[in-house]
């Protein structure tokens, strides 16, 4: 009997083992059982059920409220997160949605999931893109990433409308750029220092890479009182095929 209860026990324990070995791969904790580790870290660690894990990066969920959508983007904001999708159509364009910016200098960061499948391998462009609009006049000024005629690409475009380019200013090519175009998940962020308009990527959140950059009123001139940008920009440049869109973060 004796030998019965304690090996009832030991299949117990290792039962309560493998658990939490389980919790542990997944990155969740059993409620109650989830701290912040003590002491001075940057970024902060975490205990869980003891064990110290991390390091743990913050992120600042999105703005949900004052998008408006244009040139037929779709846009959905429950769950927390922005939701942005981009239908086939048969002339290249671009769709998106736009907010207004916070007055200049500002930097906005971006947590995205890109979706930029189903495009045609020999022909076409489809692209995620970041960037400014100005409001008195509609222009649009882009850094994007995705493929274009079957190889990847980035690069920075002015637009009229968002209906219309107006010109590529930069052009990075290659497969050098295969990563940034077909990742999953990217970072990006655009500055708006008041003098340039600054794009930039990541493969974490923290280290970045600038990738472009244009004179804030090269382009957007002085339109009704505005000069250079006063609205942000996300949006998807589609024709061969349907992209989407989930911004996680927005920071």
């Amino acid at each position: 009997m004796k030998n019965k209860l304690l090996f009832s026990l030991s299949c117990f324990a290792l039962c309560l083992l493998l658990v939490g070995f389980a919790v542990g791969v997944h990155g969740q904790a059993l409620p109650g059982t989830g701290t912040l580790a003590s002491g001075s870290t940057t970024p902060p660690y975490a205990t869980i059920n003891g064990t110290v894990i991390g390091p743990v990066f913050a992120l600042t969920a999105p703005t949900l409220t004052g998008w408006t959508a244009e040139n037929s983007a779709s846009l959905t904001t429950s769950g927390g997160y922005l939701y942005i999708e981009a239908s086939r159509t048969s002339a290249t364009s671009m769709r998106g949605i736009y907010r207004t910016a916070p007055s200049a200098p500002y930097t906005r960061s971006y947590l995205m999931n890109v979706d930029v499948s189903g495009g045609t391998a020999g022909g076409g462009e489809i692209m995620w893109a970041v960037g400014f609009r100005q409001s008195t006049t509609g222009k649009i000024v882009t850094g994007h990433s995705g493929w274009s005629g079957g190889s990847p690409v980035a690069q920075l475009d002015n637009w009229t409308s968002i209906t219309s380019v107006s010109s590529t200013v930069t052009n990075i090519g290659g497969n050098s750029m295969g990563a940034l175009a077909a990742r999953g998940t990217v970072w990006f962020r655009v500055q708006d220092d008041n003098t340039d308009l600054n794009f930039y990527s990541s493969i974490d959140g923290v280290n970045w890479l600038l990738l472009f950059t244009e004179a804030r009123g090269s382009f957007m001139t002085s339109s009704g009182g505005v000069t250079g940008p006063d609205q942000l920009f996300l949006g998807a440049y589609v024709n061969s095929g349907s992209a989407r869109l989930a911004v996680w973060s927005m920071q």
